[in-house]
């Protein structure tokens, strides 16, 4: 069969091709599938074995969908069910696209130690700008592969979209976008009730510009050092208060640096040096929020741990939403969990991007 148009979607890098490995079909695409992975990171597919043509990957501190491309556009893929006897679905002219991230409605708020929005993407929820990305996508198979910018299907929130599949002959007469919910012979029920009307509107260029306050392209970098001691003593949380702030854009930091941010949505990383923690010892850190007095005011629900198997540089990505009294604080806290003796963090780092909240 002749394949039309470009096979190569531009922003897409090609690192990760399977189609060597498993050539399919060629095809002519008139239909796309969405897919959401369930994971965070860009799955390894098995080596390519159950692969999509691409896999958008949200990058949450610059805003954008990062593209991989496994096939070509008009190749058949391997992401779909095909039982035998039934009809085709990989190779039913279908273009498969993988969403990193999740439609469980569980999972919209926190998953284990992660933060939707921060660490990951609740698709049902997904903030305008991977809406536009992925418009951006589905403009690009319009324009280049003729699949219709039209769904005429219902997305249904999951886990109930398990059940909504489409009869194969439905499915063999279908032209524009749908998700793997709807496909015969597959009971997945990604990627859920999606915003994808938002979607086709952003492709028809129908959707009025986001008003109030929105984050700016690039966020306030912060850069704050403690070097003195600052001793644990078991199951008592410990603030780390900074003794220096080196230059940064932001330039908000008041009370000698003790001050992280204000009503800020983040992303950080901390590093600690530590001694006196034992191998089967841990500690945790948190991020928490106290007025300006030092009385604690809440603290985050996510905690990240480092035990004394793994010392070093540990990540945080939170939302803590700081609205209130003006001068209240954006803190880390640190608690040994021990039996005896006592933890130090002999110096700590904290490199933080951060973005105002409306």
């Amino acid at each position: 069969m002749t394949r039309s148009g470009p096979q190569l979607y531009p922003p897409a890098s090609q690192q990760y091709r399977y189609q060597g490995r498993y050539p399919g079909n060629a095809m002519e695409s008139n239909v796309g599938v969405l897919h959401t992975t369930e994971g965070t990171t860009l799955p390894d597919y098995d080596g390519g074995a159950s692969a999509p043509n691409l896999t958008a990957v949200p990058d949450l501190l610059n805003r954008k969908l990062r593209w991989f491309q496994h096939y070509d556009i008009d190749q058949s893929s391997r992401a779909l069910v095909n039982a035998p006897g039934g009809v085709e679905t990989n190779t039913a002219n279908a273009v498969q696209v993988e969403l990193v991230g999740t439609c469980d409605s569980r999972k919209a708020v926190s998953w284990g130690n992660l933060r939707a929005g921060v660490d990951y993407i609740y698709w049902p929820a997904a903030p305008d700008w991977a809406l536009q990305e992925l418009a951006d996508f589905v403009r690009w198979c319009r324009d280049n592969h003729g699949i219709r910018a039209q769904s005429t299907v219902e997305w249904i929130p999951y886990p109930s979209s398990r059940d909504v599949h489409l009869s194969g002959a439905q499915w063999n007469a279908y032209y524009g976008w749908l998700g793997h919910q709807h496909v015969p012979e597959n009971d997945h029920g990604d990627p859920g009730n999606i915003d994808f009307a938002r979607v086709l509107a952003y492709v028809n260029g129908t959707v009025p510009p986001t008003t109030g306050t929105t984050m700016p392209e690039k966020p306030n970098r912060s850069t704050l050092y403690r070097g003195e001691n600052l001793t644990l003593l078991d199951g008592a949380p410990q603030t780390i208060y900074w003794t220096t702030e080196y230059p940064d854009d932001a330039n908000g930091h008041g009370d000698g640096g003790k001050t992280v941010a204000n009503n800020v949505t983040y992303s950080a990383v901390l590093t600690l040096v530590l001694t006196g923690l034992k191998r089967e010892e841990i500690v945790h850190v948190y991020a928490a929020e106290e007025y300006s007095d030092g009385t604690p005011k809440g603290d985050s629900p996510v905690k990240r741990e480092i035990s004394g198997r793994d010392l070093g540089q540990m990540p945080i990505s939170v939302s803590v939403p700081m609205i209130g009294t003006a001068g209240d604080r954006l803190v880390f806290k640190v608690v040994s969990h021990q039996g005896s003796g006592t933890v130090t963090v002999e110096e700590a780092w904290l490199e933080m991007h951060s973005w105002p909240m409306s």
